[in-house]
């Protein structure tokens, strides 16, 4: 397996490990995938514009995480000929923070260090690499959500 397919699939599966992180359906919650038009819509045209294909995870998957993360949206970004990335959008910092903790804890057990994958977190916007970004990546996608946050 080439190390593209590799970091694509470890992508997908820190993506559905995101969205599906263990939560117990301890009730009900009021989660969607919807955000703000002002925020995303500008966002997703940035990405967009520089190459990158968007996929939303739907209502059902994103209620899946821990309420303690707050998403309200989950994003699958890819570049065909860069690295995969998901955008993960939570409701407060805490959340995001939260979030960003507990998924770097999890790429340290799940890759026991064979693999770079970075999460930053920009305001409520965690943003989770399959692998490590190159700089026309990290450039892209930071500036993108810098303009947005």
């Amino acid at each position: 397996m080439s190390w593209r397919a590799a970091s694509v699939a470890l992508g997908c599966l820190l993506a559905v490990t995101v969205a599906g992180c263990g939560s117990s359906g301890h009730g009900t919650t009021t989660t969607t995938t919807a955000r703000p038009a002002s925020s995303s819509g500008g966002l997703k045209t940035c990405l967009q514009r520089n190459g990158y294909e968007l996929t939303l995870e739907s209502a059902a998957d994103v209620r899946t995480a821990p309420r303690r993360f707050e998403f309200t949206a989950v994003w699958n970004v890819l570049n065909p000929s860069r690295v995969a990335l998901a955008l993960t959008f939570s409701r407060t910092t805490d959340g995001a923070e939260q979030a960003a903790v507990w998924t770097r804890r999890t790429n340290t057990k799940l890759a026991r260090g064979a693999v770079s994958a970075p999460v930053l977190r920009i305001g409520k916007i965690d943003v989770l690499w399959t692998s490590k970004p190159g700089a026309r990546n990290m450039n892209d996608v930071y500036g993108c959500i810098r303009r947005e946050a």
